[in-house]
């Protein structure tokens, strides 16, 4: 049975208030570019309807994050974003704000980003091809026993980013591929990349 995107399994303390004065236009452009890609967004025939897929950056204060269930939003705004202020692995908690409130991978973001400074976005996306070709393409991947949004998803990802490889797989989140670096540009070059290799012969 498919586990059902978009549950929020950590403790959230989310103050429901504007953002103010954060640029959101790199990740807007690049989630459009994902999009149209088929990596990001919601599809009636996918995961029961919900929306799939997170993008985030890091900021002064902590990291901006897509808010849950905005994949079936053409062009978000500044009130479709949270910013995730501090987390806690784990006591398995995240403290955010914004308009909305932030996605269920949240904790996992929070995550890539404690691995190392360098790290300026994580991206988050469902690809079919790149997921089932994970293990010939040798992608670093979680176990398939650690269900996504979990303080063990966080450990393990952590334990996975620390290879500095830039993309893994979440073996028990179907679909689930995440990039990470220092330029969206490369991590979704990557990603596209990586696909067009999964489905060559």
């Amino acid at each position: 049975m498919t586990e059902q995107e978009g549950v929020v399994k950590f403790h959230l303390n989310h103050e429901t208030k504007p953002l103010q004065h954060i640029d959101v236009e790199d990740l807007v452009h690049w989630r459009s570019v994902l999009m149209h890609q088929g990596l990001i967004g919601a599809d009636p025939k996918r995961y029961d309807g919900y929306g799939f897929g997170n993008m985030s950056r890091r900021t002064d204060a902590g990291f901006l994050i897509t808010g849950t269930q905005t994949g079936e939003i053409d062009t978000l705004g500044l009130e479709d974003f949270a910013e995730v202020t501090s987390s806690d692995l784990s006591a398995n908690s995240v403290t955010s704000t914004g308009a909305t409130a932030p996605s269920s991978e949240s904790l996992t973001h929070a995550a890539v980003y404690l691995c190392s400074d360098k790290i300026s976005y994580v991206f988050h996306v469902h690809s079919p091809d790149i997921w089932h070709a994970r293990e010939r393409l040798s992608i670093p991947s979680t176990d398939s026993s650690i269900p996504y949004g979990t303080p063990e998803m966080a450990k393990a990802v952590i334990n996975i980013v620390l290879q500095d490889k830039g993309i893994f797989c979440m073996s028990g989140h179907e679909d689930g591929v995440v990039g990470f670096g220092d330029s969206a540009e490369q991590i979704v070059n990557s990603l596209l990349s990586l696909r067009d290799l999964s489905v060559a012969n």
